[in-house]
């Protein structure tokens, strides 16, 4: 028996000394990354990707996961403790409990109403271009554990309050979305717009804040809500990312929700980038279909509401997917009257060159002050 284990110890030395030739070599190829080559390894890497391995003196070549360009953030919350997928260790300092994750994958951050989670400062989040991605599941109605009136709480807030770079709200009784962005202006207060559509109760909602110079872009399932040019550019603080609440609104603000798969960008992400991530939101429907006009409009401002290469929806393109867009993305219920590019056509006596002219005469006096919603559809050529 002593011999056969004094074979095994001599044959598992000989092994290891054999693997240390062949080991692997880290090239570590970002800025300030400490090389951790082992001192036995003397073949250089012919490749230039971070964290590549080289194995069997550069034979053969294994390649990290990749990362989305400018991608600094990413929170998947499928640990106790939140991890920064991205590559540039920006990990949460509390732990979270565990909800169930979007489209059945993983996990989810669980907020009870009162917690959150903290994200220390990091120069990666200091570009005055960004945008941010998340899903959201309000699982308990924040009306009801809100009720002492009306609130505006804290979905994610970097900075203190006030001075938000950004902050991205949910008003509790409306369910509209708020954006509020400290700016380079002289305004004393931060600068803010607020959605047009609303956050469902109980089902995952996909948003998306871009910001790009002094346009900022709000999205809701990869749907484009609300646009809007502020007076200045991003005033970036030093204070920390806050994600579910925050310690100064926790007394006051409950927000019992899941989020998951938040990311934040350095960079700008395009319409396309944002309608493939929210893509399974609108259960198969083009997000680039369908745009919110107007909420609580006249059939004058529903018209006029479309941007170029949009027009108000036709009752066949409501029919095919924008009454969808519109109770998903809670533009409207079963009793909000939509109007239609028929109807808007009809007023002007068919005649689209003749609209601004009839409604600048008539007002909204044809329309006995109904008010509707206003869905544009994207031009077919």
């Amino acid at each position: 028996m002593r011999t056969v284990v004094a074979f095994l110890c001599v044959a598992s030395l000989v092994a290891g000394l054999a693997v240390a030739q062949n080991a692997t070599k880290l090239r570590p190829q970002v800025a300030g990354a400490v090389d951790r080559t082992p001192a036995f390894s003397k073949e250089e890497c012919d490749i230039v990707a971070p964290g590549a391995i080289c194995l069997f003196d550069g034979k053969k070549v294994l390649l990290p996961d990749a990362v989305q360009k400018g991608l600094v953030g990413h929170w998947t919350f499928d640990e106790v403790k939140p991890i920064d997928s991205s590559g540039r260790s920006n990990h949460a300092m509390h732990s979270i409990a565990a909800g169930p994750g979007v489209l059945g994958r993983g996990a989810s951050a669980m907020f009870n109403g009162f917690d959150y989670v903290s994200i220390p400062h990091s120069e990666d989040f200091d570009g005055s271009d960004f945008s941010v991605t998340f899903w959201m599941y309000l699982y308990k109605d924040p009306k009801a554990l809100n009720t002492h009136g009306e609130a505006l709480c804290p979905i994610l807030r970097k900075g203190a309050a006030g001075k938000s770079a950004p902050g991205i709200l949910l008003n509790t009784h409306t369910g509209k979305v708020t954006v509020r962005l400290t700016t380079t202006s002289e305004a004393e207060t931060a600068e803010s717009m607020v959605s047009e559509g609303k956050v469902r109760k109980k089902a995952w909602v996909h948003v998306a804040l871009v910001r790009k110079g002094a346009m900022t872009k709000l999205y809701l399932n990869g749907v484009l809500d609300k646009e809007k040019t502020t007076r200045g550019a991003t005033q970036s603080n030093k204070g920390n990312l806050f994600i579910g609440g925050t310690p100064d609104r926790i007394e006051k603000c409950h927000l019992a929700m899941y989020v998951d798969e938040m990311r934040f960008y350095n960079t700008v992400l395009t319409t396309d980038q944002i309608q493939a991530e929210a893509g399974p939101a609108l259960s198969g429907i083009e997000p680039a279909m369908v745009r919110a006009g107007c909420v609580g409009c006249s059939l004058d401002l529903a018209g006029k509401s479309c941007p170029k290469d949009y027009h108000l929806c036709t009752a066949m393109e409501l029919h095919t997917g924008g009454y969808q867009v519109g109770r998903i993305n809670g533009y409207a219920t079963h009793e909000t009257r939509i109007w239609t590019h028929a109807e808007y056509k009809t007023r002007a006596g068919g005649n689209a060159q003749n609209m601004d002219k009839v409604f600048d005469s008539a007002g909204d006096a044809g329309d006995a002050g109904l008010k509707g919603t206003g869905l544009c559809c994207i031009d077919f050529r």
